[in-house]
């Protein structure tokens, strides 16, 4: 009786304890992680931080780029679960190399051009078709003009 009262502190102990987190690597970043959430308000507060590469309300998790160990904390202190993804990471760090015989477009999607060749093709344009084709800049964006970052 007294090893089955023992078995049940022991059980209950574990259950109320949280699991330790997992422990950013030590590669020190970026990443792509499992974030689990609790909630449509953590979800919210993490979409407006970032946003997600894929959200999965079913299984209550999304798919998002860590930058480093800061922000990896940062969401286990906002109640995340989080996990890396290493096939998603490794893939992440190391884009797609032009394919075999590839001379342009943007690396491993050869369908894309990349903005130097749409700049150039555009170009081409107008100097091909002046009579109907012409390149009018029609000012900055808001962003430029109030000197924000891009994104």
């Amino acid at each position: 009786m007294r090893r089955l009262r023992l078995a049940l502190v022991v059980l209950l102990a574990a259950a109320i304890v949280p699991a330790r987190a997992a422990d950013p690597p030590a590669d020190g970043g970026p990443w792509v992680v499992r974030a689990k959430f609790e909630d449509e308000r953590s979800l919210a507060l993490l979409m407006r931080r970032a946003a997600p590469w894929r959200v999965d309300v079913a299984a209550r998790e999304v798919l998002i780029e860590v930058a480093n160990g800061m922000e990896w904390r940062m969401m286990e202190r906002e109640g995340f679960v989080v996990t890396l993804d290493a096939p998603l990471t490794r893939a992440f760090r190391n884009p797609p190399a032009k394919a075999a015989g590839q001379i342009a477009g943007i690396p491993g999607y050869a369908c894309y051009r990349t903005v130097e060749e749409t700049y150039a093709a555009a170009e081409a344009l107008v100097a091909a078709h002046p009579g109907i084709v012409e390149w009018i800049d029609i000012g900055d964006s808001w962003r430029k003009t109030q000197n924000l970052p891009n994104g």
